[in-house]
């Protein structure tokens, strides 16, 4: 299985999945040189990169071969689709075997042509779901059978469960420059990406959401790894429900919530229902780019191995910052250094420094 720092509309966030390892890089070059006679990393697995366009429709596929001896790097094209606007092919090009993910970067059975959205099947020849929308009922006002409302241009349907417009999200925005950073350079990569691709749950989805306004401490990042998305659902429907008995810290909260889902593109129905067809669904909150490398790098990759937090937050911050830090300063290590204050010599702050130098 393998975790994907997902840049598809829908999921914000990391979602474990038996999918190829890399998504689209802002900057040609690859991070790991592919399996090719003279290349620097010979002996490694060829890596394909996958380049989406605004609803995640897989559009090419290709892999890098670096030439060591003359300093020099080609690309080669392994695959190229354009669809119609309710995903069937309108036409192809294909060199190796054809990737099974498609439109919207889901699973197009080889037999059928339909795909799995995660809750329906879907048929893009038709451009209807073979099923009923589980959570029909909370949207009255279409056919149960449709997809994405009949808007299939500017929206996507998440999991086969509700329409979302695509790549709008200050999250997604945030994700995205994530994943465009980490890819410049090899311990980036490395520490902030493939580290999260080995996992045992395929059925584990992370929010990334971007902190600004509803963040749950002083804290710029935090994660939360227990399944809390679920009870962020349940708390927003109490909240809605009791709206006018509200105390203020009560209407706080409703209100931070509300704009968290709506961040996020998710109603609190379609988490419970992915709840229910047995996904794991945590949230990591960040401000900025240097807040997510943190919360990847010293506590989702925990997770993501082996679906366990096998460390404590104390444990992981030491072994970012490095003790010398916490002891010096003596500050609780359930606290982490601002990234000005972070040692450059630690863990942390090499990374950091690497991110300000590719930044630049």
């Amino acid at each position: 299985m393998d975790v994907i720092l997902s840049q598809r509309p829908g999921n914000n966030g990391l979602l474990i999945t038996p999918l190829p390892p890399l998504q689209q890089s802002s900057a040609p070059g690859d991070p790991l040189s592919g399996d090719n006679p003279g290349n620097e990393g010979a002996g490694r697995p060829q890596v394909s990169y996958y380049n989406y366009d605004h609803l995640g429709n897989t559009r090419v596929v290709y892999h890098s071969v670096i030439n060591c001896v003359s300093d020099s790097v080609h690309y080669m094209l392994e695959y190229a689709a354009d669809y119609y606007p309710f995903g069937s092919i309108l036409r192809e090009w294909s060199n190796c075997e054809k990737s099974r993910f498609l439109f919207t970067y889901k699973e197009r059975d080889a037999e059928t042509g339909w795909d799995n959205l995660g809750a329906r099947l879907y048929d893009s020849d038709i451009g209807r779901f073979l099923g009923v929308d589980p959570i029909a009922d909370q949207f009255p006002h279409v056919n149960s059978y449709n997809y994405a409302e009949n808007e299939p241009v500017a929206n996507i349907d998440l999991w086969g469960l509700q329409k979302m417009e695509a790549h709008t999200t200050r999250s997604s925005r945030l994700l995205n420059n994530y994943i465009s950073l980490m890819y410049k350079d090899r311990e980036l990569y490395r520490e902030g990406v493939s580290k999260c691709m080995s996992c045992v749950n395929p059925k584990h989805i992370i929010y990334i959401v971007q902190s600004n306004d509803f963040s749950w401490t002083s804290a710029s990042g935090q994660s939360f790894l227990k399944g809390e998305a679920e009870k962020y659902a349940l708390s927003l429907l109490h909240y809605r429900k009791n709206a006018k008995e509200l105390d203020d810290y009560g209407a706080f909260e409703l209100d931070r919530l509300e704009k968290m889902f709506k961040e996020l593109g998710l109603t609190p129905q379609v988490v419970l229902k992915l709840k229910e067809l047995g996904y794991r669904q945590d949230v990591v909150v960040a401000g900025d780019e240097y807040d997510l490398a943190h919360e990847i790098i010293l506590h989702v990759n925990d997770v993501a191995e082996d679906g366990k937090n096998d460390k404590t937050v104390h444990e992981e911050h030491e072994e970012g910052f490095g003790t010398d830090w916490y002891q010096r300063t003596i500050t609780s290590t359930a606290l982490s250094p601002s990234m000005e204050e972070t040692p450059i010599n630690s863990k942390m702050g090499r990374i950091y420094q690497k991110m300000k130098k590719q930044k630049k």
